[in-house]
């Protein structure tokens, strides 16, 4: 089953903090009431900001939020995105997915 991503929804709150904890904040203080309540104040925004989730099925998988400034560098993932890195997508593949 192919990805999707889309908006996050509120429905998504906690599954997508508890993936976030998980991945970058494992070992701080932060806490998943704190993610949530953060996530919660995304999505009251003035929609300049923004989180995408990507799901397989209707499971949440993996999150991208698009905002104004980062927490506290907590993780090696920030610390390489403000060092200019990028990584590149995969080799686009034909309809049968053989590349």
């Amino acid at each position: 089953m192919q990805p999707t991503v889309e908006p996050m929804r509120e429905r998504d709150v906690e599954a997508v903090a508890q993936l976030r904890l998980a991945a970058f904040f494992d070992g701080t203080a932060r806490t998943l009431e704190d993610d949530t309540a953060g996530l919660r104040k995304l999505l009251a925004g003035d929609g300049f900001e923004t989180s995408l989730v990507a799901r397989i099925g209707d499971v949440p998988v993996g999150t991208c939020l698009l905002v104004r400034r980062e927490l506290e560098l907590a993780h090696e993932l920030t610390m390489a995105s403000r060092a200019g890195c990028r990584s590149e997508a995969p080799a686009p593949r034909d309809r049968h997915g053989t590349g």
